[in-house]
């Protein structure tokens, strides 16, 4: 006589089956993450690599201006494959971008990017151009993004553990959005420590703090009556930086009295320890030499 299975054993293989599939759906929920991270990891690797040669020829600057917010500008000679991410359900197309590149870039001359390997140029993103910390997926990899940098890698970055410093006046690590053209930094509230500088109008100011405590950045500016509408204001930006971190601000000139922007000296720290930048006013535009 032919003897069939229980009930009993029945709902036993049942449940073995059930914590077999408990057990094993997140281990291949993880590979599976883990595998797109790679593909996007390669991708903008591959895309930040697309930028630097754009650079090169464009006699070594970043296309645009400072502040451009063109969306097809950086990409648009690119092979389309490499804008995608596996683990992002939009095509990579203008209108549903995987990846978005830091607008703070352009215009920007690739050797005035003081920290290449700290300033990010693409990331996973919602938007074509990187304005602020909204544009970014920050958690499309499971507990973070990925960033590719100036200096042409690319990496995982956990929000939680590294706070980037997104755009002018955001506090973050030394992972940033901005070019990082102008770095200075605090060992106390004031005395900054760097190399002085001429800048042009829009570039951007990197302040990190060195001291160990959190201060209030001793700064201060001479040269015009009123301040700039948009960019660095010391009277009126917060200057209290956390231990380890930094702001960033663009930098702009003041007016004069009939309104006309004139060159502007910022000072950073007071005493023996300062730091000068000086912001140059626009030239005026070229309209050629009359022909006699």
């Amino acid at each position: 006589m032919r003897r069939g299975f229980t009930m009993v054993e029945i709902l036993v293989v049942i449940v073995i089956i059930c914590i077999l599939v408990a057990i094993l759906l997140p281990v291949l929920s993880r590979a599976r993450q883990k595998a797109y991270e790679a593909t996007c990891l390669s991708n903008q690797q591959q895309a930040v690599k697309d930028v630097i040669m754009q650079v090169q020829d464009n006699k070594e600057s970043f296309q645009g201006v400072v502040c451009d917010t063109d969306t097809q500008l950086w990409r648009a000679d690119m092979e389309p494959r490499i804008l995608r991410c596996p683990a992002s359900t939009n095509d990579g197309s203008v209108n549903a971008p995987c990846i978005g590149f830091n607008m703070y870039l352009y215009g920007q001359g690739y050797g005035d990017v003081k920290a290449p390997a700290s300033a990010i140029m693409t990331a996973d993103a919602t938007y074509n151009v990187l304005r602020d910390k909204n544009d970014v997926d920050m958690k499309r990899h499971g507990t973070g993004y990925i960033a590719g940098f100036v200096d042409g890698h690319a990496k995982l970055i956990d929000p939680k553990s590294v706070p980037v410093m997104f755009g002018p006046g955001e506090e973050g690590t030394t992972y940033s959005f901005c070019a990082e053209s102008t770095p200075v930094s605090f060992t106390a509230a004031n005395a900054a420590e760097g190399k002085n500088a001429g800048v042009q109008e829009g570039e951007n100011l990197l302040l990190t703090n060195d001291s160990g405590a959190d201060i209030t950045a001793k700064v201060t500016e001479s040269g015009g009556t009123t301040a700039p509408t948009n960019g660095f204001n010391p009277a009126t930006a917060d200057l209290t930086i956390h231990k380890g971190t930094g702001k960033g601000f663009l930098l702009y000139c003041y007016t004069d009295s009939d309104g006309n922007k004139v060159d502007t000296t910022y000072t950073f720290g007071d005493g023996d320890k300062t730091v000068t930048v000086t912001v140059a006013k626009p030239k005026p535009p070229d309209t050629g030499t009359p022909s006699s």
